[in-house]
């Protein structure tokens, strides 16, 4: 009786495999350092830099916001972005006293343009932040009716 030996051959495919990988792995290494030139030349540039992407933008938006109220006080299209950009700082700072402060600008907004369908977003939007979800689902129907077109 004789035993076949048991021969095992490897595929080409995992020889090549490693040589491919650290060719690629080459090839990006030189790339990011064609394109890091004119990039962040540390992580601590970057992290310096992201104020100015997040929340510092919420709060530059917000001022000038007030500052267009002040010229114009019957501009509901600026309450209405002002009640949003206190939504958005709510997240952004975990303060539930930018609801309040949303609540009142969306309010005003809609005190003066009732069918204004972002205002009325806002309002569903806000009711959604505080969890009153049949508030928000009431103004979800509102909004639907301004604007049935918007999916």
């Amino acid at each position: 009786m004789k035993i076949a030996a048991n021969k095992r051959s490897i595929s080409p495919f995992l020889i090549y495999l490693p040589a491919v990988l650290a060719g690629l792995l080459i090839v990006s290494w030189v790339l990011a350092g064609l394109q890091s030139s004119g990039g962040f030349s540390s992580a601590d540039q970057y992290l310096d830099g992201s104020l100015n992407r997040t929340g510092a933008n919420t709060g530059l938006l917000i001022e000038d916001l007030q500052d267009r109220l002040q010229a114009d006080p019957d501009d509901w299209q600026a309450y209405s972005q002002l009640g949003l950009a206190y939504l958005q700082k709510a997240r952004e700072t975990g303060d539930p006293t930018y609801y309040q402060k949303a609540g009142e600008a969306i309010e005003r907004s809609l005190s003066l343009e009732p069918e204004d369908y972002v205002s009325t977003s806002a309002a569903g939007a806000l009711a959604l932040a505080r969890h009153d979800f049949h508030a928000a689902l009431d103004w979800g129907e509102r909004a639907r009716k301004i604007n049935p077109n918007r999916p």
